[in-house]
């Protein structure tokens, strides 16, 4: 059996297409259990957490995929953090070539198609995050949260696997509702405004 290193981005999309799902309480444990065994094997490099993404939004049918965003401290080594996931089974997907760190790592996808968890993991330094606006925004505004359902629909119809295509139909709407969200709720996740563990 092709291992997925070696599949072509054609014969992924195939095998790992853009589906939906309604929303799964059961969501909420699996980010808590991954983010506890994170906590044990990061300690404090680990600046902040959190569930972001359609599973952290109650009611929002989702690729039932979850998204965390990991924070971790500016001294932190990418090479011994990339080594410390990699222990707990994450597979690097890609990262940035940008000053700011930014890695993606992912779990449970498979040579046969997508396990019964997936995770798609965000490693960043910490900063003020549009994912975090805009996860909260969709929370409080049931119409926000009712077009981008219809509009991740009509883009799965049309681009059901090519997930570049697919994110990218999606730009224009969220940076509309990032920039809705910093206006409604001002810079809440800026470290300025937080403080470290």
């Amino acid at each position: 059996m092709k291992r997925i290193e070696d599949m072509t981005v054609a014969e992924l999309w195939d095998l790992f297409p853009i589906t939906f799902a309604p929303y799964n309480p059961a969501y909420t444990h699996w980010y808590h259990a991954e983010t506890e065994a994170l906590a044990v094997e990061l300690g404090e490099v680990m600046v902040r957490v959190n569930h972001i993404g359609s599973t952290a939004v109650e009611g929002l049918m989702a690729k039932p995929i979850v998204d965390i965003l990991l924070e971790v401290h500016p001294s932190a080594d990418p090479e011994a953090l990339a080594a410390r996931l990699e222990s707990l089974g994450w597979t690097l997907m890609n990262t940035s070539s940008a000053e700011d760190l930014r890695v993606t790592y992912n779990k449970g996808y498979t040579p046969h198609g997508y396990a019964d968890r997936v995770f798609h993991l965000h490693v960043r330094s910490w900063a003020d995050w549009d994912e975090l606006y805009f996860r909260d925004y969709l929370r409080d505004d049931l119409e926000a949260r009712q077009q981008y359902e219809r509009l991740k629909h009509q883009l799965r119809v049309v681009h059901g696997k090519d997930r570049d295509a697919y994110t990218e139909g999606k730009t224009a709407f969220c940076h509309r509702i990032v920039k809705e969200a910093r206006q409604r709720y001002g810079a809440r996740y800026s470290p300025k405004n937080t403080s470290t563990p």
